[in-house]
C-alpha cells in the first residue's frame, strides 16, 4: 500500500464558516510541529495566512471537540468518542489551494471545508521549504487506524 497524506472525513458546508471554536492544541499543529501548540479551548475566524504561495494549512491536533458555525451561531459540533482527532476548517479545498500560484486567485468563499481526520503526515521543511517530511512523520498505510466522533446540530 502506497503511504497516506491524511486519513479522515472531508466535507463542504453549504455556506461559508463565520466561527470556529475547538477544545486542543493552539495553532497550527502537525506531527512535526506541535511543540508550541498550547491544550485548551480557541477560537478563530476560519481562513489562511497570507503565504507567498496558497498552500496546506490549518491542522489542529489532540482536538477533542470543535464547533463551526455562521453568524447567529447555528452550525455543528464534532466530538471525539475515544482518541482525539486532528482537524482543519478553511474556505478553500486543498485542491483550490494547490492550483492557486498568488492569493489573488483565490476566489471569494462560497463554502467552508470541514476535515476531521485520524491523523496527518508532518508539513517537512526542516532546513527548507522543498525538504521532505522526515520517515518518522509519514502515515504507514499498514497500520490500522480508527477515527470515531459523533456530530450534533448546534
Amino acid at each position: 500500500r502506497p503511504e497516506l497524506p491524511l486519513l479522515g472525513l472531508r466535507f463542504a458546508t453549504p455556506k461559508p464558516v463565520s466561527q470556529t471554536v475547538w477544545g486542543g492544541l493552539s495553532g497550527e499543529t502537525y506531527p512535526d510541529r506541535y511543540e508550541g501548540g498550547v491544550a485548551g479551548r480557541h477560537e478563530e475566524v476560519p481562513g489562511v495566512p497570507n503565504y507567498l504561495v496558497p498552500q496546506e494549512c490549518g491542522n489542529r491536533m489532540g482536538v477533542r471537540w470543535i464547533t463551526v458555525s455562521d453568524a447567529l451561531g447555528r452550525g455543528l459540533k464534532f466530538s471525539a468518542v475515544d482518541t482525539p482527532f486532528e482537524s482543519s476548517v478553511l474556505p478553500y479545498s486543498a485542491r483550490e489551494l494547490d492550483e492557486a500560484m498568488h492569493r489573488e486567485e483565490l476566489a471569494n468563499p462560497h463554502y467552508t471545508w470541514v476535515r476531521i481526520m485520524a491523523c496527518q503526515m508532518g508539513v517537512g521543511g526542516d532546513d527548507s521549504w522543498g525538504a521532505p517530511v522526515q520517515r518518522q512523520f509519514w502515515l504507514d498505510a499498514h497500520v490500522d487506524r480508527k477515527l470515531a466522533f459523533t456530530i450534533e446540530k448546534k
